[in-house]
């Protein structure tokens, strides 16, 4: 009996690695059922039996991968002493998120609610997506505040204000350097994923985090007198 459990979570274990793969390399809306089952060598009635449906699939990948990992950014980034610093962990660390599952939790949120599903999977990813959506806020705002306070940063009206423009230039900059656009569809071609690199693609591969943190901080670093 403890054989026959062990061999169907291997099976479904075989099935979420398959389509983690084939999510990141064709997107999610490129690959089909069919796809995934012919990875992993089964029918796509066996799919059936362990997942109702892709969708689903997804939402207990998310879960597990994204959720399930103790993920907090802010222990990443406190690591580091100077704005900078702690800039360049915060981009990385969302930048490794979106590589395993191609969105920020923003988007993830975003997405799941667009289906607007009501299922134990769905309740379990709106709960933690939106905790680590919070979290990532959280933190870049206290990377801001406390370059205010130590002096690196000018002493700013609105962090608020500014936390929001630079989550979404962040944002913006890992979706391009991580190259998930170009992975499910290429917006500087106006065609699916690129069968080869396109020029833009080819471009971000030699983009720096830390030349788009002297970027990101050029209209908020305090001016040191000469």
């Amino acid at each position: 009996m403890q054989d026959k459990q062990d061999k169907k979570e291997l099976r479904r274990n075989s099935i979420m690695q398959a389509a983690m793969e084939l999510f990141m390399e064709n997107g999610y809306q490129n690959t089909k059922v069919s796809d995934i089952a012919n990875k992993c060598e089964i029918g796509k009635g066996t799919f059936y039996e362990y997942f109702p449906s892709k969708q689903e699939l997804l939402l207990e990948l998310l879960n597990s991968s994204v959720l399930e990992e103790e993920i907090s950014v802010a222990n990443a980034v406190n690591k580091f002493d100077t704005t900078k610093e702690k800039l360049a962990a915060y981009i990385n660390f969302q930048s490794a998120l979106m590589k395993r599952v191609g969105a920020s939790p923003i988007e993830l949120l975003q997405q799941v609610q667009s289906w607007g599903w009501d299922s134990d999977n769905a309740k379990v990813f709106f709960t933690g997506i939106s905790r680590i959506a919070r979290e990532y806020y959280d933190t870049l705002m206290g990377i801001i505040t406390c370059g205010i306070k130590n002096g690196e940063l000018s002493d700013i009206a609105n962090p608020h204000m500014v936390a929001t423009a630079m989550g979404g230039a962040i944002t913006a900059f890992v979706k391009a350097h991580s190259q998930v656009f170009c992975r499910s569809k290429c917006i500087h071609t106006n065609m699916g994923a690129c069968p080869e690199k396109c020029e833009f693609a080819r471009e971000t591969e030699s983009w720096s985090v830390e030349e788009f943190v002297d970027l990101l901080c050029g209209a908020y670093l305090k001016q040191q007198n000469s």
